[in-house]
């Protein structure tokens, strides 16, 4: 007695099936496979979450330190400045964004006086844009962060 061809023989005309869970052979939509917030089975560990929770997120960003802090805030208040400049002075909004590029390079590439990326962006945006600009948009962080 010969057996069948195996599926992936040429000519075949079976496609191999791959096995379903119970729930999914009873047409339970995804049934047998994990929820992206579920855990995975694993014998020799315990189960892991695949992804973290909002609270999770939350609770580790309220525990980060006053320089994650600043880098949020600072985050902030280049969003304004450009959202500022994009109408009264967009090219000073060019030289803006050209400034960051430069400031996130030179930190990327390890040299040390750009080691701090915060405190060299403050300081050379803050000369680029002047104090007028710099002035209004810490007011509205100020406003937006309280």
């Amino acid at each position: 007695k010969s057996s069948p061809p195996h599926p992936e023989v040429k000519g075949h005309t079976q496609v191999c099936q791959p096995v379903k869970h119970e729930n999914q052979q009873r047409g339970i939509p995804g049934a047998g496979l994990p929820s992206s917030g579920s855990s995975i089975d694993r014998p020799d560990t315990k189960k892991t979450p695949l992804r973290t929770t909002s609270r999770e997120r939350i609770t580790k960003a309220s525990a980060s330190s006053d320089r994650a802090r600043s880098r949020m805030r600072l985050m902030v208040l280049v969003k304004i400045i450009m959202r500022c400049l994009e109408c009264e002075e967009p090219s000073l909004k060019v030289k803006a964004k050209r400034i960051i590029g430069e400031c996130t390079q030179k930190n990327r590439e390890g040299h040390p006086e750009y080691s701090s990326l915060t405190d060299v962006i403050s300081e050379r945006l803050r000369v680029t844009v002047g104090e007028v600009h710099w002035g209004r948009a810490e007011n509205l962080v100020n406003h937006y962060m309280s």
